[in-house]
């Protein structure tokens, strides 16, 4: 999954019903909206941020996953109906009210990418290590103005969120092994109960690894990974506080789970008695 940034200007275009798409967010609606793009390599399920550009106030504002790759329509300037542009659809997690409510400034955000920051043209590919920070400064943000009141991350936060925070987890963990001379072995696809066979000579652990944005060791953890937690000899559990900007593993043996953490249920499966 790759990040991008998208610009608004209202200067040049004014027809923007942000209180619409918030409307429906605040009531559990989907949010989608067709926008200008210009780098024709995003893909659906990519991350994408919107920038406000042009007057004051000027940065983050809103942020969502591409339910589309790019395509072509009629120009979005009426001035200019008879030419063709190129759009992206978006699902919207999160929109807010540049007048009329706090955004991520564009001071706020990482300094060294001042140029990404500045830029006219929408949908610019972000590095990495400038999309991992934005994230980690864009969820910092709604949580210290009660714009989200639930961790992200091991299963609390929105599929683009919680992706980040899982891949970037994952790949600490990976170094941390094979920094210390292990043989790693992705088997995430196969949903076993873990997701990483490490292997050192005859030792092995079989590693299920949760990754948090925040600093608390608050997560979810699926029956079949509990279920391996007390049969398999092997299992390792890796939460990976952080995970988004200082990154710190906690290992725990899965003998260890019930001692050191309150199990708490959190759905149930129900099926009808007569069938």
């Amino acid at each position: 999954m790759a990040t991008y940034l998208v610009t608004w200007n209202p200067e040049r275009w004014s027809n923007f019903e942000i209180s619409d798409l918030k409307g429906k967010l605040q009531s559990g609606q989907k949010a989608e909206l067709r926008w200008s793009c210009r780098n024709r390599h995003v893909q659906n399920g990519d991350r994408i941020f919107f920038m406000r550009q042009g007057v004051e106030p000027r940065g983050i504002f809103a942020s969502g996953i591409s339910t589309s790759s790019v395509f072509e329509d009629v120009h979005f300037d009426s001035s200019r109906i008879n030419e063709m542009t190129t759009y992206i659809k978006v699902d919207l997690d999160t929109i807010l009210e540049p007048v009329s409510e706090n955004i991520l400034f564009k001071s706020e955000l990482h300094p060294s990418a001042l140029h990404l920051w500045e830029t006219q043209s929408s949908g610019i590919m972000l590095p990495l290590e400038i999309a991992l920070d934005l994230e980690d400064r864009w969820l910092n943000f709604l949580d210290q103005n009660d714009f989200r009141n639930r961790p992200v991350g091991a299963g609390f936060g929105s599929p683009p969120q919680n992706k980040l925070v899982e891949e970037a987890a994952i790949n600490e963990v990976i170094n941390f092994y094979t920094e210390n001379g292990w043989d790693v072995v992705s088997v995430e696809r196969d949903r076993c109960g873990y997701d990483l066979v490490c292997t050192n000579g005859l030792k092995r652990e079989d590693v299920e690894v949760k990754g948090v944005s925040g600093s608390s060791c608050n997560f979810i953890l699926t029956a079949g990974e509990l279920r391996q937690a007390n049969n398999n000899s092997n299992f390792v559990l890796c939460v990976v506080v952080n995970a988004l900007s200082d990154p710190i593993i906690y290992r725990f043996n899965g003998e260890d789970i019930e001692s050191n953490f309150s199990i708490e249920a959190v759905s149930y499966r129900l099926k009808l008695l007569r069938d």
